[in-house]
């Protein structure tokens, strides 16, 4: 068991503050970008980009596989937020993205 002083425990509690209020931050930031057209258009871009929908990162080279299991990673923590802060603004991102390619086949 570890044991903190009284210092230790002040500077952990602030931490923590301040990791909360980082996080309360970022939440906003997705509200406010889930809010409008363009903005959620790029959240999507940054799915792609991280290769989060609808991607197998497998190559035949293993070096390229770990890469692009790495870009994986990042889009993947990106689609968690979004479903975290949002589950219903991360389907509307979806489902206009897939109603833009439905109009550029017509």
């Amino acid at each position: 068991m570890t044991v903190y002083d009284g210092d230790e425990k002040a500077k952990y509690r602030k931490a923590q503050k301040k990791e909360k209020q980082r996080k309360a931050q970022l939440d906003r930031a997705v509200n406010a970008m889930l809010q409008h057209e363009d903005t959620r258009a790029y959240l999507y871009l940054l799915l792609e980009i991280g290769k989060a929908i609808g991607i197998n990162p497998f190559t035949a080279n293993a070096l390229t596989t770990s890469f692009a299991c790495g870009e994986q990673n990042v889009g993947q923590q990106i689609m968690a937020h979004l479903i975290e802060v949002s589950p219903d603004g991360f389907i509307r991102v979806l489902k206009e993205q897939e109603d833009a390619g439905r109009d550029d086949d017509d």
